[in-house]
């Protein structure tokens, strides 16, 4: 490997490091807003990761808090989350499920402590969507703002707005609007409705609803009861305002304020920590599931796509020197394609002038560098890589799929490619590359080369690949300054999508991407 390429490559590691749980492989779920203390995440076999406002949080993500510590969480589907402190919660999954109707779109895992939770739309077409397990039982929801706290082999619930379900191995119960109890402890013993918030839920409530306890049902219990003063609980609260109870909630996430006392305060901050994106489009960023790549000016730079409806992809990608830049074009593409229906990939080229097309180098900086040259770009849905280490044996890829231009502005006519990948080993051989430019595709490039999908002895979706030899004609690539990588794409590692820029040794260049899929070797 070159240098220039062992740069490039450690660099990509590095973002593939942050973004393999930032992107795809370990989803995006949401973003913590506050933190005090010692606030940590831990996903399996990967090392604790330091919690801080703005910090992303992942499916598989171990939340816990220290000694007067606490966490406030945002998920994407605007669920908030307050974690108390000596808290552990295990997020296994949150995400719509688009293939398996039978299985919950949220679970989670109250392992020790406690939490109060806004829920968002996830869950909210049946309890069954919807699940917090938890030592003494499962929790499931109808669009609710409720809290939960073990406390000495108890769970101890509180209702304050729409209702809960509790499965037990003592039975089934149900807690909110419409139940005899807004209020429980569940322990050995069995459930025991309350009258009244439990004193260690006091510090997590809002505005507390009646109850309406029913004589046929369960006791209160009124040892639970008996800490309780009613100058501690606050006085009920109408259950159909709904507003404010909602936005008291979104206040104390982003501050320790009632939001009566500063009502002009926001009550979400979702400003851009780096100027080079507006707020929507670092929100974007940070729920982002797509690795692309933009050519330009022999350089070729690979990292996340932020792609907003209507609008030109705009690249968080790694440069020669292992930076990160902003690549955004303020034109409309001149080509811009999906070159197959079945695969989530699109690809274009911007035709820059009037320095259209604007590199932002420096964070938090409106410097930028303008270039006004044909620059490629392409970018997909990488495979999750969970989804890899469950594949084993040999796949051939090959096809002709591709788009490009050379230095003297002459489109990729023609091209075709392959290479096999042992997924046992993650080695990459046999590879090879041709591409012609121009009507008849009399400009001529070919190359070979081998690689590898490893990091760290784990198969990802990165495609490193090492040009070994190649030629343009009668002219020599020069292995020391090109480039060709890409990812896997598809649910099973369907197929290939590269990037390449090739230079050979009298300085002509070539730019294109391919598409290979899976397919008998010749």
């Amino acid at each position: 490997m070159t240098i220039r390429m062992r740069i490039f490559f450690g660099a990509m590691v590095t973002l593939f490091g942050l973004l393999t749980t930032m992107a795809y492989a370990d989803d995006n779920v949401g973003t913590v807003i506050m933190a005090r203390g010692e606030v940590t995440a831990l996903q399996p076999q990967q090392d604790v990761r330091v919690l801080k406002r703005r910090s992303p949080v992942y499916m598989q993500d171990t939340v816990t808090t220290g000694n007067n510590s606490k966490v406030q969480i945002r998920f994407n589907d605007d669920a908030l989350l307050a974690l108390n402190a000596n808290s552990s919660l295990v997020v296994h999954q949150y995400q719509q499920q688009a293939t398996r109707h039978d299985q919950p779109e949220v679970v989670m895992q109250l392992i020790e402590g406690g939490f109060r939770t806004l829920t968002g739309s996830l869950g909210k077409g049946t309890a069954a969507a919807y699940r917090v397990d938890t030592p003494v039982g499962s929790i499931g929801i109808r669009g609710t703002l409720y809290s939960a706290l073990l406390d000495k082999g108890r769970l101890l619930l509180g209702v304050w707005q729409g209702t809960i379900s509790i499965t037990t191995d003592a039975g089934d119960f149900v807690l909110g609007h419409g139940a005899d109890f807004h209020y429980a402890s569940v322990g050995a013993d069995g459930f025991t409705g309350l009258l009244e918030a439990p004193a260690e839920l006091q510090d997590n409530t809002a505005e507390q609803p009646q109850s309406t306890p029913n004589s046929n049902q369960h006791n209160t219990s009124a040892d639970a009861n008996s800490n309780i003063t009613n100058s501690d609980v606050p006085p009920p609260l109408d259950q159909q305002d709904s507003a404010r109870l909602q936005a008291i909630l979104k206040a104390s996430v982003n501050s320790d304020t009632d939001p009566d006392a500063n009502p002009d305060t926001p009550l979400i901050d979702d400003s851009s920590p780096d100027s080079r994106l507006t707020n929507t489009e670092y929100q974007a960023f940070l729920s982002s599931h797509r690795l692309g790549a933009v050519a330009m000016n022999g350089e070729l730079r690979v990292g996340t796509v932020v792609q907003l409806d209507g609008e030109q992809p705009i690249f968080v990608a790694v440069n020669e020197a292992g930076q990160l830049d902003v690549v955004r074009f303020s034109g409309t593409s001149s080509k811009s394609d999906q070159p197959d229906n079945n695969l989530d990939v699109i690809w274009g080229v911007w035709d820059g002038s009037d320095s259209d097309i604007e590199v932002y180098s420096d964070r938090d900086s409106d410097e930028h560098s303008g270039y006004d040259g044909m620059a490629l770009w392409l970018h997909g849905t990488p495979t999750l890589s969970s989804q890899l280490s469950s594949l084993s044996g040999s796949v051939h890829f090959a096809g002709n799929l591709g788009i490009g231009f050379n230095n003297l502005g002459q489109p990729l006519s023609v091209s075709g490619g392959q290479f096999d990948l042992d997924f046992n080993t993650g080695r990459v051989s046999n590879g090879s590359l041709s591409a012609g430019f121009g009507d008849t595709g009399a400009d001529l490039w070919a190359i070979s080369f081998d690689g590898s999908i490893q990091i760290d002895g784990n198969n990802s979706p990165l495609v490193n690949l090492d040009i070994m030899n190649g030629q343009h004609g009668d002219i020599s690539i020069n292995t020391g300054t090109s480039e060709l990588g890409g990812i896997l794409v598809g649910e099973q590692a369907d197929a290939f999508l590269g990037g390449f820029e090739l230079i050979d040794n009298s300085s002509n260049s070539a730019t294109g991407a391919v598409l290979w899929q899976h397919a008998s070797p010749n």
